[in-house]
């Protein structure tokens, strides 16, 4: 396991060195002992505890006992049990998992669809935010995010200097500043950002696409749900697509835009 997992489990120094054992095949009591500062004493009473919480399980071979770390998907259980009591994270959602390093998190509802966007902004600072988003998108948008909400995320995106690539389709900022108004604009122009426009044919739906270095979120906020997708591969042909609809598109300037449309008086 990762060391981030570690710690995530909680586990003590003496329960990662009786682990660490354990995973180098250590798997007795004895032999524990023998390779760690762990006391006998003490390491049956951490390999009890390991055993109860999921982590470790034993098994007999010629009347004796050995023991052995759970298969991968039953940690990566434990794991995220911790994590959905620490971040309040619905029984609904789900975690599923790959055969590699990777993952799949499923979100429903909008509380935790909620967080997820706000954790997106508060965990890539200073990091490229790859963005697509549908036209229809604003109506599952604003029955997650008011006005008040959606402004305080866009001054989020700033404080932490992440740097958002946008296709967008043509016009898309003019629409928008119609919708949400001035406090919108103002709190959204300043952001770094790099857009591309392109026919608005392309974006019949109310999909939202977002991709960090590691990540990728697919959101379908008008039916409650999110997929985190944690997969290199994946995470290579969605940037790939990313750069050639960039490299077909025409470039604008965002915060020149919203500059000029601020100071017209019918807006």
């Amino acid at each position: 396991m990762k060391n981030e997992n570690i710690q995530l489990l909680g586990l003590s120094e003496k329960e990662a060195l009786v682990l660490a054992a354990i995973k180098n095949q250590k798997n007795t009591p004895l032999l524990i002992f023998r390779s760690t500062s762990v006391t006998r004493p003490a390491v049956y009473e951490i390999l009890k505890k390991l055993r109860k919480r999921g982590i470790i399980k034993s098994q007999i071979e010629k009347g004796k006992k050995y023991w052995k770390i759970r298969d991968r998907e039953q940690i990566e259980k434990t794991i995220y049990q911790v994590k959905k009591y620490l971040l309040d994270i619905a029984d609904s959602t789900k975690e599923i998992y790959g055969k590699s390093d990777s993952n799949i998190v499923v979100y429903h509802g909008r509380k935790d669809i909620k967080q997820l966007v706000i954790n997106i902004a508060n965990q890539n600072k200073n990091q490229r935010l790859f963005v697509i988003q549908g036209n229809s998108l604003e109506i599952g948008w604003s029955k997650i995010f008011n006005i008040k909400t959606t402004n305080k995320l866009n001054r989020l995106i700033k404080e932490n200097k992440i740097i958002m690539e946008a296709i967008t389709p043509v016009d898309w900022l003019e629409k928008q500043i119609k919708i949400w108004g001035k406090k919108w604009a103002k709190d959204f122009s300043g952001r770094m950002t790099v857009a591309h426009e392109i026919s608005e044919s392309y974006f019949q739906h109310g999909a939202q696409l977002f991709a960090t270095k590691k990540t990728l979120y697919l959101l379908a906020l008008n039916e409650d749900v999110a997929i985190e997708i944690r997969n290199s591969e994946i995470q290579k042909m969605v940037l790939s697509m990313f750069y050639f609809i960039q490299n077909n598109s025409q470039k604008i300037d965002p915060n020149e835009i919203l500059k000029n449309l601020i100071v017209r008086e019918k807006i």
